[in-house]
């Protein structure tokens, strides 16, 4: 497993969803503007609404961006291996089934991405996520608990890259 493209992959596909978002901005800025005004209609609240969703929008983009710059800065760094699971970690774990995952530990706005590594699905998640939580300051061969509203659950840590 290539660290590095995976984090190029992933900051790839982070730019992705902010380009997909800055056009989701561009329309909801539109309906906005073109939505009657309070003055215009009583019931209507639709202009409020999309001025909401617009100031959602804006500060997704923004910590999409944010993520985005501390991976490129990261990937500029030379500290570049760890062997506790913390940000800018690789992490392959296997669950209680025997299923083998890989999972990226990045900086708050940058969860969520999902790329292809040579063949390997890598999920992109924050150490305020339940799995992120579980993984911080985790060794190779140590196991976690997973706590969430379904129920704990038992994840062995197999590498860290």
């Amino acid at each position: 497993m290539n660290k590095e493209a995976a984090i190029k992959g992933i900051i790839k596909e982070l730019e992705r969803q902010r380009l997909e978002l800055e056009n989701g901005l561009k329309s909801a800025k539109r309906d906005a503007k073109e939505s009657p005004s309070a003055m215009e209609s009583h019931s209507d609240t639709t202009r409020n609404q999309m001025q909401t969703l617009a100031a959602n929008i804006e500060r997704t983009i923004k910590e999409k961006e944010m993520a985005i710059l501390s991976l490129n800065k990261f990937l500029n760094s030379s500290e570049k291996q760890s062997d506790t699971a913390k940000e800018f970690a690789l992490v392959e774990i296997e669950n209680e089934s025997g299923e083998k995952r890989f999972y990226a530990i990045v900086p708050e706005g940058g969860a969520g991405a999902t790329i292809d590594e040579g063949g390997v699905p890598i999920t992109s998640i924050t150490l305020k996520t339940p799995l992120g939580i579980a993984l911080t300051n985790k060794k190779i061969g140590e196991t976690a608990i997973i706590q969430n509203k379904s129920g704990n659950r038992t994840i062995k840590i197999l590498n860290i890259l």
